[in-house]
């Protein structure tokens, strides 16, 4: 006896392909997601930006540096950071800010992104020193204030490749449901 196709059946066709697409278009969303992610796992370390350090300025009265002189001599310093800290006296503070940092990668993430600071507080004409000096405080903190400390970069990646990993089942595996579907339609009889 041959089963004839009910309007149950069609409705719950249509409402598992709407579902099954909705899944997909998750996973989509998971896949551009963990790309975001492996595109933040590349960038700098503690991220500054000119309005955290706006924050900083107005919270703080003074800024107390007491940094050692030493530290390696910088042979190419971006122009902005150049002009405002190229003096030997400003110099020496830089060095001494440096030698706090682990290694060459942090230094070059602290050097490009108190460039970006700066630029930005000349275009909102707002005292370069002022935040220059509450950079230093504000990304060092940042940089050491890593739950995860050294494994923060990788523990990222891993997330990112993760969810990369899941999005991408997700969506082989809606996409093969979907194609089950049209095939279990498409092959019953069309005279029942």
């Amino acid at each position: 006896m041959a089963l004839k196709s009910t309007m149950l059946e069609r409705g719950i066709f249509t409402v598992s392909r709407v579902v099954i697409s909705l899944v997909a278009l998750c996973a989509l969303g998971g896949i551009i997601y963990s790309v975001i992610l492996f595109a933040g796992a590349a960038g700098g370390k503690g991220e500054v930006r000119f309005v955290d350090v706006k924050k900083h300025i107005s919270s703080a009265d003074t800024v107390n540096f007491d940094l050692s002189e030493s530290g390696e001599a910088i042979s190419k310093l971006p122009p902005r950071t150049r002009e405002h800290l190229g003096s030997k006296e400003n110099l020496k503070v830089l060095n001494g800010w440096l030698a706090a940092l682990k290694n060459d990668d942090e230094r070059a993430d602290f050097i490009a992104n108190m460039e970006s600071v700066i630029v930005e507080a000349e275009r909102r004409e707002e005292s370069v020193v002022d935040f220059i000096n509450a950079y230093r405080t504000v990304k060092l903190d940042r940089m050491k204030s890593s739950p995860l400390g050294d494994y923060e970069e990788p523990a990222r990646m891993a997330i990112a490749f993760l969810a990369f990993a899941v999005s991408i089942s997700l969506l082989i595996g809606a996409g093969l449901l979907l194609v089950m579907l049209a095939v279990e339609r498409n092959t019953r009889p069309s005279h029942l």
